[in-house]
């Protein structure tokens, strides 16, 4: 027998008989003497038990506890199960998943909070439950439109869900599809976003080539840039775009004001 918890009390005139001189004497009822204490023993099976400071089994006829009476009208009543609030994730390629949700009967004051697909399993009788499929990226408008109506026949379950619940909540904007080739120029932008200055003659020749210019020049301070000249270089970051071995790049992107 694995105890639950064990509640006390002081025992009122013939609230108590004993149980082996009732079983085992005729049915002769010895009552627990009133003011004498007793111990209610609660098991994780859903049993109830009386007994006295020694431990001796009582049979209570008086003053029936709740849980008795909830116990005869419930007879395969199980030991209460207590749901955890469950903070989701997903997968970057996950599309569409399902998302659970619960509040729990016995306050009505209580907050929709959500839970694991297991618990969302787990048969339960003191919480109203739901699930819901959820979308998580693609077109902005299918997205909303989708969750909204999901969040709609939900919250027919649980009043108050469309409350708690945002339609764009984890929304991922789909990124756009690119050529090899616009992977290369986005790349080669990344790569060619910053001073254009360099420790060593061999980087500028290298970021040079990169730009559509040949050569490299010295700076005062001793740095290298891309370039034959200075000039030549000054005249190429003021187009619109550079001619790179990529296409052309619009020369915003490699410069302070693309935001890479």
């Amino acid at each position: 027998m694995k105890i639950e918890r064990i509640e006390t009390g002081i025992a009122k005139k013939w609230e108590f008989i004993y149980y082996n001189d009732y079983m085992n004497n005729d049915r002769y009822k010895y009552p627990l003497r009133e003011g004498k204490s007793y111990s209610i023993v609660y098991t994780y099976d859903k049993a109830e038990r009386y007994v006295d400071s020694k431990n001796r089994h009582l049979i209570r006829i008086k003053n029936i506890t709740s849980y008795a009476k909830y116990k005869r009208i419930a007879p395969r009543l199980r030991r209460e199960v207590y749901l955890n609030v469950y903070y989701p994730s997903f997968t970057f390629d996950q599309k569409i998943a399902g998302r659970y949700f619960a509040k729990y009967l016995l306050e009505p004051q209580s907050r929709v909070f959500e839970i694991s697909d297991v618990s969302f399993g787990i048969d339960t009788d003191f919480y109203t439950k739901t699930g819901l499929s959820w979308m998580l990226s693609g077109d902005k408008e299918s997205v909303l439109n989708h969750n909204q109506g999901s969040i709609y026949h939900a919250n027919k379950v649980i009043p108050g869900l469309k409350q708690f619940l945002d339609p764009l909540e984890f929304y991922r904007a789909e990124q756009e599809e690119l050529t090899p080739q616009e992977i290369t120029k986005k790349r080669l932008e990344k790569l060619l976003h910053n001073t254009h200055s360099y420790s060593t003659r061999q980087e500028a020749i290298n970021i040079s080539n990169a730009l559509g210019l040949s050569g490299a020049h010295q700076m005062s301070d001793g740095t290298w840039m891309p370039g034959s000249s200075h000039q030549a270089y000054t005249n190429a970051m003021q187009q619109n775009t550079v001619t790179t071995p990529a296409g052309d790049i619009p020369t915003r992107n490699i410069t302070g004001r693309s935001g890479y």
